[in-house]
């Protein structure tokens, strides 16, 4: 069964078309069915042999947009060894918020330093309405052609090979095509309903 909201394919970003429902997958033994919900920013790091190695690769995010165009995440990091690091104030938190086309990446606490310092390589968005032709990172504007998109996968862009440290503050932002159809929605319903009935009023207290 699968809840009744957005939900992505983790391996393509395909909004999964159909929930509230059970839906069947072709998976064999191979396959492992992984989905992200809609309204979550998920942290990443790329993989190696061991956790030693690869907590010194890039990190990445996986912006996993809810149907009003937010999301949200944290990222807590210490040095992956010791205990108590949050009681003996040894570890760094970054939090991250997506609304309006505004991707806001802020470190919260800052006690602990990795080495090497790390940095966001890569920034993934699904579910967004298209795909924007201009994407700015913290102030400068993206070329075209580094906005990728992947074929067959409708609404969903990604940017790579950035360098974002992780110890520093990073906005992201893109334009958001407005809604003007505003049809069917439940707010532009209760507006309509609530323009007709003081019309109405109006017309009978003239009278």
């Amino acid at each position: 069964y699968v809840p009744k909201t957005r939900w992505y394919d983790y391996y393509t970003g395909k909004e999964l078309p159909e929930t509230g429902r059970t839906v069947i997958w072709d998976c064999d033994m191979n396959c492992i069915p992984l989905h992200l919900r809609g309204g979550y920013v998920i942290p990443t790091q790329e993989p190696a042999n061991t956790t030693v190695f690869s907590r010194r690769n890039s990190l990445g995010l996986l912006v996993a947009l809810d149907t009003d165009g937010t999301a949200g995440g944290s990222l807590f990091w210490d040095d992956g060894d010791s205990i108590d690091t949050y009681e003996n104030d040894r570890y760094r938190m970054l939090t991250f918020t997506v609304d309006k086309g505004v991707l806001s990446i802020k470190v919260d606490h800052d006690t602990y330093s990795p080495i090497p310092e790390l940095h966001f390589a890569t920034i993934k968005v699904m579910g967004s309405k298209g795909v924007p032709t201009d994407v700015t990172v913290d102030g400068t504007k993206m070329a075209a052609a580094d906005i990728k998109t992947t074929e067959g996968v409708e609404n969903m862009w990604y940017l790579e090979d950035l360098t974002l440290t992780m110890n520093l503050d990073h906005t992201i932002s893109w334009p958001v095509p407005s809604d003007t159809s505003g049809a069917g929605t439940p707010k532009s319903i209760d507006a309509l309903l609530f323009t007709l009935i003081t019309v109405a009023l109006l017309l009978i207290f003239k009278e």
